[in-house]
């Protein structure tokens, strides 16, 4: 299967909004602000995986190479949303839980909400394209 992108200028670029294909690949509103010219969004692997809100992890590759795994893509309330990667919160060596929940602590985070909210929505809308049945309890 040949990689989905979203592009060109993914993080960067359109002055629109919503999807249409801009002949490599899918414009999204991620692609507002220019980051890097050329920039592009890949999904290059998608494994399921139902647990509560999650329905499954995404391998994107941003700009020029830089590559993410293990993006969490959640749906609630007809709602999807993409998080990216974070791992297990530990004091003295031990797992921390808040109320009743295992914590995480972030990798990765974004410069700001809208950042992070536009990469959400390109890495969903990947995830819609390729695998249409991954999200389908979620609304559009």
């Amino acid at each position: 299967m040949t990689p989905e992108r979203i592009g060109p200028g993914a993080l960067g670029g359109a002055t629109e909004a919503g999807i249409k294909n801009a002949g490599q690949g899918i414009d999204t509103p991620l692609t507002r602000q220019a980051r890097a010219p050329g920039a592009h969004i890949v999904l290059r692997h998608w494994r399921p995986r139902r647990r509560t809100t999650l329905r499954g992890f995404a391998d994107i590759e941003l700009f020029d190479g830089l590559q993410i795994d293990d993006i969490a893509v959640h749906v609630r309330g007809g709602r999807a949303w993409a998080s990216l990667p974070a791992r297990q919160a530990l004091e003295d060596g031990r797992r921390v839980i808040r109320d009743g929940k295992l914590a995480y602590t972030r990798i990765l985070a974004w410069g700001g909400r809208d950042l992070a909210d536009r990469f959400s929505t390109a890495v969903v809308e990947l995830v819609r394209r390729t695998h249409p049945d991954a999200l389908e309890d979620a609304g559009p």
